[in-house]
């Protein structure tokens, strides 16, 4: 049975605050500037575009992606608990949430290494891209916190679609390996 009806879906939308567009917006687009900048220097466009795309070419995107998308979670935790003992406040349990998204990131990242083990220059690249992701991401939670969690809800909306495309793409290559 549905709980709820249109009016009250309506009511809702109608009575949520009016906020402040522009953290969404500079989060929504400083996603699309990455994923555009990502997807041309992976070949991931061009490699969609003309139908090229392989697993030799998903799985160091995947990994590759999976080694920054823990980043956010770690920064915010530590953002939030040098605030807590700072202020000598509770934190009301969003250090241990930030944490735990985090470490699901990281098994993401090891589940995708059970099918590939990146190279020597593959790892200098993700030890060069988390430290500048670090240093930018730790600058911008500091600066709107607001800014970072919706930069991380559109990151994992791109995520989604990323998948989907590989899993639509490639579900015969994935379909024959053990879980």
């Amino acid at each position: 049975r549905n709980l709820l009806t249109r009016y009250t879906v309506t009511q809702l939308l109608l009575t949520t605050p009016n906020t402040d567009p522009t953290p969404l917006q500079a989060a929504y687009y400083s996603v699309q500037m990455l994923r555009t900048g990502f997807d041309l220097l992976s070949g991931y466009s061009w490699g969609k575009r003309f139908g090229t795309l392989d697993e030799k070419m998903w799985l160091p995107r995947i990994i590759y992606l999976e080694t920054v998308a823990g980043v956010p979670g770690m920064i915010g935790a530590m953002v939030r608990h040098l605030k807590s003992l700072r202020c000598m406040t509770r934190d009301h349990g969003w250090i241990h949430t930030l944490l735990e998204e985090a470490e699901n990131e990281r098994m993401h990242l090891l589940t995708a290494l059970e099918l590939r083990r990146p190279g020597p220059l593959f790892k200098i690249a993700v030890i060069g891209t988390q430290g500048v992701f670090v240093s930018m991401f730790w600058i911008a939670y500091f600066l709107s916190p607001r800014f970072c969690h919706k930069f991380v809800g559109y990151l994992e909306e791109e995520a989604v679609k990323t998948y989907t495309h590989c899993i639509e793409v490639h579900t015969p290559f994935y379909m024959t390996l053990d879980c």
